[in-house]
């Protein structure tokens, strides 16, 4: 039987970064691998362009007096979820994300035939 191989979503690389999220994302990665299983990393990044649409939301949260998580906008979401590779999901049996669920609302539209679909 194959190995089973997880696609680690993170936007620290948790092979090397013992210091992202106090050393948490690190040891998760160490914690799976222990159990067995493969782990390859699939790195995200926030564009650029995201920082003027954060911008944006701040001021309509100033004016408005409203709370916003801007982490959850869906149009970051979406570009982060553009900017992962598609090549490095197709050999991964699932995902793990530990941090950047809103990622995984829109990665939909990127699974392929080794994973079902997200929906």
């Amino acid at each position: 039987m194959a190995k089973i191989t997880f696609g680690y979503v993170s936007k620290a690389n948790p092979f090397i970064d013992r210091k992202a999220w106090s050393g948490t994302i690190f040891k998760i990665r160490e914690s799976i691998e222990q159990a067995g299983y493969t782990v390859r990393w699939i790195p995200y990044t926030t564009p650029f362009f995201s920082k003027f649409i954060l911008g944006l939301y701040h001021l309509y949260a100033k004016l408005t007096g409203k709370n916003i998580v801007y982490s959850h906008i869906p149009l970051i979401a979406r570009m982060e979820a553009h900017s992962i590779d598609k090549k490095l999901i197709a050999g991964c049996d699932m995902l793990f994300f530990s941090g950047g669920s809103q990622v995984l609302s829109r990665i939909n539209r990127y699974s392929t035939s080794a994973m079902p679909p997200l929906n």
